[in-house]
């Protein structure tokens, strides 16, 4: 295996020259290193029973990892962060289809217990390796790659969960074969996908949160849109009701602030598909702010969320947009009358007229000239 440490990363890309590209990021062209990778993009599963506690359990999975970058097969070190917020459980792993290993900071190790009344954070390394075996059917040698950064969760009460965080980079390793296309030619996405096996036996299926176009990585001062996916996968009867897909700005659940609803539309199962959102920092104040895209869905009792927050900075210089009035469908446009002498002149065919006038005598000679036919003649 070739390995790139953190270090060897960091030492590699510490001039511009040997700058990371991005590919195809409308704002930030390369990484100058390793520190720039972004740690904006936080995949969280809730997971809420309302028992006599009324616990909402909350893991965080937070990679810092290339997003959007170009790399090679060389394997490197991803820090991430671990949160658990409210959490009656156990993280018993971190682990992904790329991760040759894993290894918690300190003296933290697997399982890592919860506490359902504070939030407890955990930081580690994960070697990520594109030749391992186990990846080989994820791994591009040309075009957009997926990394899958994985927490399997075993709460107290016997329920069982895992939480999936997906990134993409561009893989260059032979740039001579043509580039790979993903379904829906999406590009870059980061996907969160959440998996709960109740003792309930209820199936929510795969809850699936996606984004699919380039997040901000730069401040943004006009409105940035992106597309989102969210459905169930592979839920079965009863379950589930109705899902709702919300777009929620600067909230801190943590904190109790539920933040303001952008969005909030509820479909059945089948969910959304690159459906179109948007930042528009006309509408917000300039420096940092944090939103927030859930996929719930609740049957009886328990509830659950793939969410994934992601962090941005509105710029100095936002320029307000006049919104676009929305076209209203009217429906095909008729056929109009164009005859000038008809009573219904420019409106929908079929041409209408007045009826004509009484037809009269015309006869000088007649006693009713002028007036309605026969004509009537004097006797001689």
């Amino acid at each position: 295996m070739r390995y790139l440490s953190w270090a060897a990363a960091a030492a590699l890309f510490a001039v511009p020259v040997s700058a990371q590209p991005i590919h195809g990021h409308p704002q930030k062209a390369a990484y100058a290193s390793p520190a720039e990778w972004p740690e904006l993009f936080d995949g969280q599963m809730h997971w809420a029973k309302f028992d006599a506690i009324q616990t909402q359990h909350c893991v965080h999975l937070i990679p810092k990892f290339m997003y959007g970058a170009e790399w090679g097969d060389d394997a490197v070190v991803v820090p991430f962060t671990l949160k658990m917020f409210h959490c009656a459980a156990s993280v018993t792993a971190v682990y992904g289809e790329g991760l040759a290993s894993v290894t918690m900071d300190g003296d933290t190790t697997f399982p890592i217990k919860g506490d359902p009344g504070a939030l407890l954070t955990f930081t580690g390394k994960a070697t990520f390796d594109p030749t391992r075996p186990a990846f080989k059917r994820f791994h591009k040698q040309h075009g957009w790659t997926n990394v899958r950064f994985a927490a399997s969760v075993a709460f107290d009460n016997g329920d069982v969960g895992y939480h999936n965080v997906w990134m993409s980079y561009f893989s260059i390793v032979d740039r001579s074969v043509p580039e790979a296309v993903p379904p829906g030619d999406y590009g870059p996405i980061i996907s969160i996908r959440d998996t709960v096996f109740p003792v309930s036996k209820t199936n929510f299926g795969d809850m699936v949160m996606e984004v699919e176009d380039w997040l901000p990585l730069l401040p943004i001062n006009t409105p940035w849109f992106f597309r989102v996916s969210a459905y169930n996968y592979t839920s079965t009867a009863p379950c589930c009701p109705d899902g709702l897909l919300e777009q929620r700005r600067d909230m801190d659940f943590h904190n109790g602030v539920p933040g303001k609803i952008i969005v909030s539309n509820p479909a059945n199962q089948q969910g959304f598909s690159t459906r179109t959102l948007m930042l528009d920092p006309a509408t917000m104040t300039k420096g940092p702010h944090k939103d927030g895209l859930f996929w719930k869905s609740t049957f009886g009792s328990e509830t659950i969320s793939a969410l994934l927050t992601f962090s941005y900075v509105v710029g100095d210089s936002v320029t307000p947009v006049t919104p676009v009035p929305p076209v209203v469908p009217v429906g095909p446009v008729p056929e109009l009358c164009a005859d000038p002498t008809a009573t219904n002149t420019g409106q929908p065919l079929p041409c209408t007229f007045a009826a004509p006038p009484p037809a009269v005598c015309q006869e000088s000679k007649a006693t009713n000239v002028g007036k309605a036919l026969p004509c009537v003649f004097p006797r001689s």
